[in-house]
């Protein structure tokens, strides 16, 4: 039972955030909800705009705590990520894509190979520069070290770079893995594109029915996702306002609030249909099917612990829209969910140790900044940079 609702919410989760906020620009049409025309106008400006972008750079301040959980090491655990990149897009790839994963599996099984040269070449036009510290508690850092034998760090700092296919890395931020790794040189980089072309080749090439039927199952969860079907169940819930307008480095920016109205989506006939219809390929993409008698199980389960799973839980997304340029400035994520009353009900049953924590929190923030629109600073391959071959052969 606890399997099958876990399964349920994780489903949840996926399509929640395949709708949010930052990413709009995948899908066919911004979510409108009750704005008024001129609003949405906006949604929908800002949805061109960002798709014709060919450059732009971000910096992300991400901080997520856990607390009061049983089973944690610590009362309260933090980590933390920001990261600082570059970015290079072709849009015209970026359209091809886009187009090739709106029209289902069965039509790109049709045409494996105008889906292998999109696919390639979206790997090897889009440009990277990544910068990333990543912070965790201490006692996180003793338990992968436990089980991994390494001493890993409570902070790791990585550079990254994608350019021209080749995905790099500097050594410097593995040294923790081995020492001797800098000695190697200053960047290690690998053939993205072509290891990706390679394991396409493989899969469309394959006689194993096993293989080809995990690359339809790949194809087929992503198509669910990105439906209209699944799109029309969202969209009653997802709820948008545009509050007062705002700066964002000296830029006018129009700002929307979006939010979703969790608890209606799970009691909505039209999500458990959703999940009805495409059983098969969700239990092909697990590995513990689910029947069609435990899903309604898990149904009752989840309709009768609805209000205490999701007492406490506040999602507020905002995006900050350039009034002039439509780009998108700012991005912003605040996720909490009080999970005191559902530990509660927990111990009261026994489902958990009597005795044990029942204060529990789980938050997520997420600020994240966008500038230099298609003016970004030119992304260099290093020069230096040491390649791992793919197929076996001599480093370079």
């Amino acid at each position: 039972m606890r399997k099958n609702v876990m399964l349920v919410l994780l489903l949840v989760a996926l399509m929640v955030f395949s709708a949010a906020p930052v990413f709009a620009q995948t899908m066919p049409g911004p979510f409108c909800g009750q704005l008024s025309a001129d609003d949405c106008t906006i949604l929908k400006e800002s949805q061109t705009a960002q798709m014709g972008l060919s450059s732009y750079t971000s910096a992300v301040d991400a901080t997520t705590t856990v607390a009061g959980l049983p089973g944690l090491p610590a009362d309260k655990l933090t980590f933390n990520w920001t990261q600082d990149s570059t970015l290079f897009l072709d849009p015209e790839v970026v359209s091809q894509m886009m187009e090739l994963q709106s029209a289902g599996p069965a039509a790109i099984m049709k045409n494996l190979d105008a889906f292998k040269k999109t696919t390639v070449d979206f790997y090897k036009t889009l440009g990277v520069d990544a910068t990333v510290d990543f912070t965790m508690p201490a006692e996180i850092a003793g338990i992968l070290s436990a089980q991994s034998g390494i001493k890993v760090p409570e902070e790791l700092n990585l550079h990254v770079i994608l350019k021209d296919g080749f995905a790099y890395i500097a050594t410097e931020g593995l040294a923790f893995i081995d020492p001797s790794l800098p000695d190697m040189g200053k960047w290690l980089g690998v053939d993205l594109a072509g290891a990706i072309e390679m394991g396409l080749d493989q899969s469309m090439n394959s006689t194993d029915p096993a293989q080809q039927q995990a690359m339809m199952q790949s194809l087929g969860i992503s198509s669910m996702l990105n439906s209209e079907q699944v799109r029309g169940l969202v969209e009653d819930f997802v709820q948008v306002e545009r509050v007062d307008d705002s700066q964002v480095d000296g830029t006018d920016v129009a700002v929307f609030e979006h939010g979703f109205d969790f608890a209606g989506f799970l009691a909505s006939p039209g999500f458990w249909k959703l999940i009805e219809d495409n059983l098969d390929t969700i239990n092909a993409m697990s590995q513990t099917p689910v029947t069609a008698e435990e899903l309604q199980q898990a149904r009752m389960a989840i309709t009768f612990l609805g209000p205490a799973l999701l007492q406490g839980l506040q999602l507020k997304a905002t995006n900050s829209i350039g009034l002039e340029d439509y780009y998108n400035y700012a991005q912003n994520v605040d996720f909490s969910w009080d999970l005191s009353g559902l530990l509660k009900m927990a111990a009261s049953t026994g489902a958990i140790p009597a005795g044990g924590p029942t204060d529990g929190s789980v938050s997520l923030l997420v600020d994240a900044t966008n500038a230099d629109f298609d003016s970004a600073p030119a992304i260099e391959a290093p020069a230096d940079a040491v390649i791992i071959p793919i197929n076996g052969g001599q480093s370079q």
